[in-house]
């Protein structure tokens, strides 16, 4: 008999219909459990599409008293009253807000309906309704009542270009939260998720009654897979990658914990998988990049653009958690937006700074935002000449240095002349990027005991040491690289050191003359 095909919910939030339907269902309820008995009103942030919506789902089911749905979960084993409760549910997600007054209208949407299924009708301004309707509700019902939002931020994230509407938006959000405050003696539960945090901004200042589990040892797993989640549950998923990839079943464990694994948001907080992306692979039986193409972060790369630091600084970058958890774009300071957006995440922490050491959680995020970031420095005649790239990738290879380098002045002659800013680190940053996708291990200004090597790109091979000048000579360039003995962390790799001293003729804007000695 014909074995039954494995459902993934690729794109489903909705919980009742993937326990109805036997879609493949992580067990997160005993989070249920826990916030239900210890706490009134959370907030969680999370980046888009890890899980969030489905979480808020789980909860309404409970709240509903739906047991059913519960049956063979984890907590439906434990001590937890099965009692409804009304729930007022609020999903920002599905709207265009830069749209003039479209808060307002979601807003209106959601009060019309719930006042429609109580029997009330208000007329005021959308904080006074939701708090005359959360009153009226208790009082019709006997039962206090769960307020749940999901994606609160959408209406500010998205409004970023829009001064006006996204300062009005901000207006209206504290009014609405602010009554989770006021109307605290009549909220069961209560729970407001997003992308980022906006307190700094002042929407949640009055709410001194809201518990931030974001960065909590306790939650840190409450959306996303850890390994155990993804060997437990998809081991069909498993088989059939490494079957139509050609690996064995650990490589394929290997590939997907390099391409989707990694993302933490606690000091000892376990690794986690982005959900969306491996329903896709398993799915799809490929290794793509899901979650970084459903969503185009434009306004990041120009942010990391104008940083006027090397790319590669943004996969070794520190900050408090005061400094995270405050969401304020800061066209200086790309980092924290980047950390609240799921592009970067936590690799450690460290007790004598108090600060946590920052980077990209995997191979998705780090080649697709570089990929992102490409169109910025490149034309679409460079990007797009997949020719020249093979060629590029195999003189690298093999230690061609003169043909590489010809390929890597024709390509940065290619560069629009209004987009060559920032001098050395310009170029830095265009050869970073090219290394890097074309798959070399690349690093940019690596500290040495006595100095910072401009550039190292590493082969299974070979060792390139490039030294730039911008406006001095390649002879200056190649003696810096002796002089300043920048070979000796390479010297007990077994592999050949080549050292290329070169110099940018302001002129031209593109590389002049280079040297290479090999060692």
């Amino acid at each position: 008999m014909k074995k039954k095909a494995t459902l993934y919910p690729i794109g489903i939030q909705d919980f009742v219909k993937i326990r109805l339907n036997g879609y493949t269902y992580v067990d997160k309820t005993r989070y249920i459990f826990d916030l239900v008995k210890f706490h009134g009103i959370v907030f969680l942030s999370r980046p888009r599409r890890f899980g969030k919506s489905l979480f808020l789902s789980t909860l309404q089911t409970f709240f509903e008293g739906k047991r059913e749905y519960f049956r063979g979960l984890e907590i439906d084993s434990l001590p937890v009253e099965w009692e409804s409760y009304p729930v007022l549910h609020f999903d920002f997600n599905a709207k265009d807000y830069t749209r003039p007054n479209a808060l307002e209208e979601i807003l209106k949407s959601y009060l019309d309906i719930y006042e429609e299924k109580y029997g009330y009708t208000g007329y005021d301004a959308p904080d006074d309704r939701f708090r005359t309707l959360i009153r009226f509700v208790k009082e019709k019902t006997g039962k206090d009542v769960v307020i749940l939002v999901d994606e609160y931020d959408k209406p500010l994230l998205s409004t970023e270009e829009h001064a006006e509407e996204q300062e009005r938006n901000r207006s209206i959000l504290k009014g609405f939260f602010g009554v989770l405050k006021t109307m605290d003696h009549s909220i069961r539960f209560g729970m407001i998720s997003g992308v980022g945090r906006f307190s700094k901004v002042s929407i949640f200042s009055d709410l001194n009654n809201l518990k931030d589990i974001s960065m909590s040892n306790e939650y840190s797993d409450i959306c996303g897979l850890t390994q155990k989640e993804l060997e437990d549950n998809f081991q069909d998923g498993i088989k059939d990658l490494s079957l139509n990839n050609d690996l064995s079943y650990q490589e394929a464990l290997e590939r997907l914990k390099i391409t989707y694994d990694g993302y933490r948001f606690s000091k000892t907080g376990t690794c986690l998988y982005n959900p969306f992306s491996v329903l896709n692979a398993f799915s799809d039986k490929e290794f793509k990049f899901y979650w970084f193409h459903t969503g185009t972060p434009t306004m990041l790369a120009r942010m990391v653009k104008n940083w006027g630091r090397p790319f590669e600084d943004l996969n070794h970058e520190w900050r408090t958690e005061e400094q995270l958890t405050d969401l304020v774009v800061n066209n200086d300071d790309p980092v924290p937006l980047m950390f609240q957006t799921g592009y970067l995440t936590l690799k450690g922490f460290d007790k004598e700074l108090n600060a946590y050491e920052l980077g990209y959680p995997n191979l998705e995020v780090e080649k697709g935002f570089l990929e992102h970031l490409a169109p910025l420095y490149f034309t679409d005649k460079v990007s797009k000449a997949d020719f020249d790239m093979i060629r590029f990738r195999r003189y690298a290879f093999e230690g061609k240095i003169d043909d590489f380098m010809n390929l890597l002045s024709v390509f940065i002659s290619d560069i629009p002349y209004d987009q060559r800013v920032g001098g050395e680190k310009f170029y830095q940053n265009v050869c970073y990027i090219l290394f890097t996708l074309l798959g070399f291990y690349a690093q940019v200004e690596r500290h040495t005991y006595i100095g910072r090597i401009d550039f190292v790109v590493k082969t299974s091979k070979l060792v390139y040491i490039f030294e730039f000048k911008y406006g001095g000579t390649a002879e200056q360039a190649l003696k810096q690289i002796k002089d300043k003995d920048y070979v000796a962390p390479f010297l007990m790799s077994g592999k050949k050191i080549l050292l290329i001293g070169a110099n940018f003729d302001k002129r031209k804007r593109n590389i002049g003359k280079w040297i290479v000695e090999e060692m």
